[in-house]
């Protein structure tokens, strides 16, 4: 999904903390999956996704696989509207704690939360980004309500 929606080729830093991100709950809390290395994305999406070694980011290996996944799995509308989620889950997560002791998502895991750091590049994403994911995420709805009308 973020691949898909993005509004600008995510890193490696920024696309390996995002899909650790579970925003399709309906809970206000962020629900973290586990870290993903490279080759672990890479393996586990078996030729969906390549990272380009030129530019440092990731893409789909072929347009095909963007009409498949909005064929088969979710459309640009469901990946905006889970970024959007996302992003400002993120965002209410490290804004409201200011205490560095209470960022953590998880108060017995000992892992660092270095995404919650306001420095990190996928808190840099999010909010110049948020608001693009939000509007998209409108603009595709209300596309669809005019398809469905006609």
């Amino acid at each position: 999904m973020w691949v898909m929606c993005a509004c600008k080729p995510l890193n490696s830093e920024e696309l390996l903390s995002a899909i650790r991100l579970v925003g399709g709950s309906d809970r206000d809390t962020i629900d973290l999956a586990s870290k993903m290395t490279e080759s672990s994305l890479l393996a586990l999406c078996n030729n969906l996704l390549v990272l380009d070694s030129q530019q440092g980011v990731w893409r789909f290996s072929h347009l095909s696989v963007t009409e498949y996944f909005e064929k088969n799995h979710w459309d640009l509308r469901q990946s905006h509207c889970n970024a959007a989620k996302v992003c400002l889950k993120l965002l209410i997560e490290s804004y409201g704690n200011t205490n560095e002791a209470e960022s953590s998502v998880d108060k017995h895991d000992t892992e660092p939360r270095d995404m919650f750091d306001l420095a990190h590049p996928f808190q840099i994403y999010l909010r110049h980004h948020w608001v693009i994911h939000v509007e998209t995420y409108e603009e595709q709805l209300a596309k669809d309500k005019r398809q469905t009308r006609c």
